[in-house]
């Protein structure tokens, strides 16, 4: 900020505007500027995390990076569930919030309180209760389709040896993915339903009576008034959901512990930087992974803002 007159540039630091906003400066770049700047100076070394030597080896961690194909693998399943399971919590919020902003729906809000409640309940506890579900040997899931497999074999339309279910729903390269991504929609669904709520709540009543007098059915209606009118919010809320897809970890870790077919970004750089299994300490390295990912965060999502970018709805 440069003052003109007889004013000078260090005189921006004693106006009471500056001396407000100080405090808030001085946290901000204590907790955030500075460690992203460590955290770039870290990717460039080799480093335990714990040794106080940090050899300095340039961009060799990106390099080895680039030619991994476990750390590719993981990519890819962050991209599954970006698209995947974005696809179906999408499609599903917007069915709910359609269905839901209709005030005389039947059990309005009883039906708001089931979605939503999934998103507040700790990822820990959903975790865990899905571990239960899809457990092979006496999991809820696999307990079902055994009962359903010895009804088809009294029926005879199934034979004995083929009744034995014990499907590795999380423990196969076929089915943990899916599996994963559909307790991704479950506990997720309920935030994004009540965000589109809100918005179809302040679009005008008067479009959908004019849309009703000249003859508009509620499938034209909501393709041609709800869903225009959504796409403000629908950026945000794809917006929030890219950002949590890049960044997804506590779910995975919690359910498979990061394997080799279900490694997210975030999983596997936790198991690179600290290895518990083999102890084997590459923060160095780890961090450069947190590099790629800020990077990739700030890259989707200004590229699907831009593509997005529209002037402001009016009413």
């Amino acid at each position: 900020m440069i003052v003109r007159g007889k004013h000078r540039w260090w005189h921006f630091f004693t106006h009471p505007g500056a001396v407000l906003v100080a405090p808030a400066f001085i946290l901000y770049t204590a907790f955030f500027v500075y460690p992203a700047a460590m955290a770039f100076y870290v990717s460039l070394t080799r480093w335990s995390g714990f040794s106080p030597v940090r050899t300095f080896i340039g961009l060799d961690n990106f390099r080895e990076l680039y030619h991994e194909s476990l750390y590719w693998r993981a990519v890819s399943n962050n991209f599954i569930f970006m698209f995947g399971a974005g696809a179906a919590i999408f499609f599903f919020a917007l069915l709910f919030a359609a269905a839901l902003s209709n005030r005389n729906f039947p059990g309005r809000r009883f039906f708001k309180t089931m979605l939503f409640a999934p998103y507040v309940v700790s990822i820990v506890a959903i975790a865990v209760l899905w571990t239960f579900v899809y457990d092979p040997n006496w999991g809820l899931l696999n307990s079902m389709l055994s009962f359903f497999a010895r009804f088809l074999v009294r029926l005879g339309l199934l034979s004995p040896d083929r009744a034995q279910v014990g499907v590795l729903w999380l423990g196969s390269w076929g089915m943990a993915m899916p599996s994963l991504s559909a307790v991704m929609v479950w506990a997720g669904i309920g935030f994004y339903v009540i965000l589109l709520m809100a918005g179809i709540d302040r679009i005008p009543d008067d479009l959908y009576e004019a849309a009703r007098i000249d003859g508009a059915n509620e499938k034209q209606s909501f393709f041609h008034i709800t869903l225009p009118l959504l796409r403000d919010v629908l950026v945000i809320a794809i917006s929030i959901h890219i950002i949590g897809a890049l960044k997804q970890f506590g779910l995975i870790w919690a359910m498979t512990r990061g394997t080799n077919y279900t490694h997210t970004m975030e999983t596997y750089m936790y198991d690179v930087a600290f290895e518990p299994r083999t102890m084997s300490f590459r923060m160095g390295y780890g961090t450069a992974m947190t590099v790629v990912l800020f990077f990739m965060v700030i890259l989707l999502t200004f590229t699907f803002n831009i593509i997005m970018r529209k002037a402001e709805v009016e009413y």
